[in-house]
Order: C-alpha cells, then sequence, then structure tokens
C-alpha cells in the first residue's frame, strides 16, 4: 500500500493496526473512508488470502451494498449481488454463507431478497411508521380567521389543510406560488400563537424560507441539534422538538436516513407540512421519500399548476414548464444582454464551449453587473470529462482567480477561490453542498468563509472541500442564485434528461444562460428517464395505510 493509505490505517487503529489488516484487509475497506475493494484485495494478495476466502466474498458484498447505496438506493438485491461479485471476479458460490456470517456480525439486514445497511433498514422502517402515524391521526376543524383574498384557490386550500390535518404535501414547479402558500400557512398558525419551527436541508434553501416566511427557519441538521460529544443529534424521540408546525421546504431533497432523523424529532400530536418539487433530481442520498409519500396517497397533496402572471413573463420559468413537457425551452440565442432572462450561446466542441462560457461570465459581469464568483454558478452534468466540473473548474480558477506562481499548483487551493463542502462535518456545522470563500492559508491551515463564519481546516481534512467555480446540478439541488450559467453537451449524454435541465434551470432567480451544444439540451428535454431506486418505502405505507 502507499504511505497515505498506511497513514489512514495507523490514525484509525493505531498500534493495532498490524493485527486489524492481517485479520481482514477488506474490514479495513468498509471502515476507511478512500480505501476501497480493489486495495482491500491488493493488501490480502501480499497476505496470502485465497481469491475464495470467505473474508472477501463478504468484502465484496459490503462494496456491492455500498456502490448500490451511492446510486441511490436503499438496499441491493441478491441478483445484483450475484452479478456483482461476478464483475469483481469474486466467486459467489459462497454469497448466502457470507451473507449469514455479515448478518450474524450485523453488517447487513436481509428481509426477503434485499439487503440493507443495518442503518437504512431501521430508517426505512421509521419513516414509514412516522408518516403513517401522522397520516391516521383523526382531523381537526380550525378554520381560517380571514384568508388573504390575493391568494388562489389551490393556496386556501393548502392553508385550510394544513390546519385540519396532521401530515401535509404542498408541491408545484416555479411561478406556481409554493412561496405565497408557505407564507399564508405561517401566518395562519401563528394567528393560532402555534408554533412553528421552518426547516430546509440545504443552508441557502434555510435562508430563502427565512425571506419567505418572515421568521427564522434553520438547516435540519441545525434545527436538529447535533451533538459532537455523543455523535447525534440532540432532538429525536425521547426529546422531540418543541413545535406545533414543522414545515420543510425543498423536501424532494430528503434521502431515507435524513428524513427518518427529523421524523424521529416531531412530536406525534404536531403538523408536518412538506413543500418539494418532485420533478427536480431526486435525493443525492439513498431513497425517495417524498415522491413515495406522495405515491401512497395516505395523505392530502395540494398541487399548484396555476403559473402566476406575473411569473409568466419570465423566460426561466416558461422554459422550466417547456421542459417538463418535452419541449426545448425557447431562448434568445447568442446573447446575454436584452430583455429576457433566458439566453442560448450556442457551441458544438468542449474547447469552444469553455471558451464561450469564459466569455459568457465575462459579459454577465459587464452588462448585467453580476460578480463571476459571488453571483453566478457554473453548472455542468459531470465531474469528469473536458466539460466536467474538475476541468471547469481548473480553467475558471486560473482565469478569475490565478493567484500568485507559488500557489498556482493546478488543483490546490487560493485566497479567493469559491469552494464547496462535499460531505457533512457536524463538528464544524458545515454540511455537504455548502457554498464558502477561501480567506487564507497560513501555517498548512486553509480558513474558509461560509456564511459569514470562518472553518478551519488542516491539511488532512481537505478533501471534505472542493473548487466550486463549476458545479454538478445534484450538487446545487436546494441551492438558488442570482444567475446561472449551464453547460451541456452531447458528451455528457448518459445523464441528459429532463429532471436534471429542469433542475438546472430553477436554480437562478434573473438570469440563465445556456452555453452549449442545442442538440445535447433537446436530448434531455426529450428524456423522461424515471429515476428508479431500491426502495420498500411505498409498500410499507401502503400497508400501514391498510
Amino acid at each position: 500500500m502507499g504511505p497515505a493509505t498506511a497513514r489512514e490505517i495507523v490514525r484509525k487503529y493505531g498500534a493495532d493496526a498490524p493485527r486489524v489488516v492481517r485479520e481482514d484487509p477488506y474490514i479495513v475497506a468498509e471502515q476507511i473512508r478512500g480505501i476501497g475493494f480493489r486495495t482491500a484485495d491488493r493488501i490480502a494478495e501480499a497476505l496470502g488470502i485465497a481469491g475464495d476466502d470467505l473474508r472477501r466474498v463478504q468484502g465484496g458484498v459490503l462494496h456491492l451494498v455500498g456502490k448500490a447505496i451511492d446510486e441511490g438506493h436503499v438496499f441491493a438485491t441478491r441478483e445484483q449481488l450475484r452479478n456483482g461479485l461476478e464483475q469483481l471476479d469474486v466467486p459467489s458460490e459462497n454469497l448466502d454463507k457470507a451473507l449469514g456470517a455479515l448478518r450474524a456480525r450485523e453488517l447487513v439486514t436481509i428481509e426477503g431478497d434485499a439487503m440493507y445497511p443495518p442503518v437504512l433498514h431501521r430508517a426505512e422502517v421509521l419513516v414509514a411508521e412516522a408518516l403513517s402515524a401522522f397520516a391516521n391521526r383523526p382531523k381537526v376543524q380550525q378554520p381560517v380567521k380571514t384568508h388573504d383574498p390575493t391568494l388562489s384557490d389551490r393556496q386556501r386550500s393548502a392553508v385550510d389543510a394544513s390546519l385540519g390535518t396532521h401530515l401535509l404535501v404542498l408541491t408545484g414547479g416555479p411561478g406556481t406560488g409554493k412561496t405565497t402558500a408557505v407564507r399564508a400557512i405561517v401566518a395562519a398558525h401563528a394567528a393560532l400563537d402555534r408554533r412553528v419551527s421552518l426547516c430546509a436541508p440545504t443552508g441557502r434553501a434555510a435562508k430563502r424560507l427565512s425571506e419567505a416566511a418572515g421568521i427564522e427557519a434553520k438547516t435540519i441538521h441545525r434545527l436538529l441539534e447535533w451533538n459532537p460529544a455523543t455523535g447525534h443529534f440532540n432532538r429525536n424521540q425521547r426529546m422531540p422538538l418543541d413545535a406545533d408546525l414543522i414545515l420543510v421546504d425543498e423536501a424532494s431533497m430528503l434521502d431515507v436516513r435524513l428524513a427518518s432523523q427529523l421524523l424521529a424529532a416531531i412530536p406525534r400530536n404536531a403538523t408536518l407540512v412538506l413543500v418539494g418539487d418532485i420533478d427536480q433530481l431526486p435525493p443525492v442520498g439513498p431513497g425517495q421519500p417524498l415522491r413515495d409519500l406522495i405515491a401512497s396517497k395516505i395523505c392530502e397533496t395540494i398541487r399548484l399548476h396555476e403559473v402566476f402572471r406575473q411569473a409568466q413573463q419570465s423566460a426561466i420559468v416558461r422554459g422550466a414548464h417547456s421542459v417538463l413537457e418535452g419541449h426545448m425551452p425557447e431562448t434568445t440565442p447568442n446573447r446575454t444582454k436584452g430583455d429576457g432572462d433566458l439566453f442560448l450561446v450556442s457551441a458544438t466542441d468542449p474547447e469552444t464551449i469553455t471558451e464561450r462560457l469564459i466569455q459568457t461570465l465575462r459579459r454577465m459581469s459587464a452588462a448585467y453587473g453580476f460578480d463571476p464568483l459571488a453571483d453566478v454558478q457554473v453548472m455542468t452534468p459531470m465531474r469528469r470529462g473536458p466539460l466536467g466540473t474538475i476541468r471547469l473548474n481548473e480553467v475558471l480558477q486560473e482565469t478569475f482567480n490565478p493567484g500568485k506562481r507559488e500557489d498556482a499548483l493546478p488543483g490546490s487551493f487560493r485566497p479567493g477561490d469559491k469552494v464547496m463542502q462535499l460531505r457533512n462535518d457536524y463538528e464544524k456545522e458545515v454540511y455537504n453542498g455548502d457554498l464558502g470563500e477561501v480567506q487564507r492559508i497560513e501555517g498548512g491551515v486553509t480558513f474558509i468563509r461560509f456564511d459569514g463564519r470562518e472553518v478551519q481546516y488542516k491539511a488532512d481534512e481537505l478533501d471534505a472541500v472542493s473548487l466550486a467555480y463549476a458545479c454538478t446540478v445534484h450538487k446545487v439541488q436546494g441551492s438558488e442564485f442570482p444567475a446561472a450559467v449551464i453547460v451541456l453537451h452531447n458528451a455528457h449524454f448518459m445523464l441528459l434528461n429532463r429532471a436534471l435541465l429542469y433542475t438546472a434551470l430553477t436554480r437562478a432567480k434573473q438570469l440563465v444562460v445556456l452555453v452549449g451544444d442545442p442538440r445535447a439540451m433537446a436530448r434531455a428535454a426529450r428524456n423522461a428517464l424515471s429515476y428508479e431506486t431500491n426502495s420498500r418505502l411505498l409498500e410499507r405505507l401502503r400497508s400501514h395505510a391498510s
């Protein structure tokens, strides 16, 4: 193994490291980030562990279950495991024996043909039980004293439903008045002296919710009060939230684990309102709880369809709805100044697209006054390739923040860099998707400002942060920016679909520029890909209802 791998193992196990590695290098791969099955295989081969050793089969199973979770599934099927083992060149004859051993070690939970990580099985069961409990509570009649006369009929229905039921879903696309309905729901509950808690999965979404509702909204993680000393949230079934109404915005981003943690902390006599748009991309994590809840029909779902007159004037809003219908959005070609807010800069080869991207960012600054870093987010479907985030970040960093000669190494951070947190860090209180700016680098420590708060990173912690001049569309779910540039090319064909283009279009408030091949955009609009994930939440919800 390389020195970096060895250091990680010693940091984890200390003096026991040699013994742990000799006993089972595959369990090391599961417990240490960045050490995968292939690395464990090389270590095992060096230790003389046979190719059909049961430890290797167990390691292959854990690797494949983890891979399924990374792809958005809640479990892996037996068939997926058998096929995956063959691709890993691991004998599958001992699959059942390996599964039995893993179950005995409490590393998998087996339910029929489904192989779950135990934590996700518990989460799925809890989500089903909690949502069913809310849905089955008796309705109450608490009519609104006076409705805002500007509300539409469906917005009024949403307010009434939030007062009469314990579980409500409010969904709709851009311009359909979700924000107005949320504001009215909060006002109606406040008028009855009900305690209101607002939250969202990301910091940017929480900030936007605060501005819309007029009261503080928190990220779900902050609402649940992470306790670094215990490694758990303070708010749970034993110490629930002090709230009568919990309203969750961007609920389509909730994966099954975060949903279970939130639901565990909600008092059963409270009202839960989930606000989201299921036409967007599915959650980055495992499962699709909001979609499954809507499909189960166990609770009232208010769909806002009408695009209000003011919103109809926005080409971004019209374009987003066109995409949902399978059509290319109507754009103004090859311009970034005019009366519209949705423009197309056409180019077909990656090199020209990159040049046009840089030109576009400069024009947006000159014509509209947008700061290319603070106000504009560049989005692309993929990480790799000539138009992936890795390459675009290198180009954009060199263009807009070239730095000094001594810190100009490719991939290194520089003061002024736009960066993103890649995974939740509860102790630092920064979360997956949070955007920040590098302030300075001193004595091997990088200081990054997130939303007005400075956070320190040692050199070995910087793998949790990446450059964010360009981000994947998945990574900016739940965020909203003054302006956005969307890069699309047929090299992205594997990921070009309607949900991706729709999600990207709806990230900007004032201006969107599409840069790339119009054929790729048309392909994305036509491709109504359905994201199917291995989950039993829907059948659990229906089972509880029956």
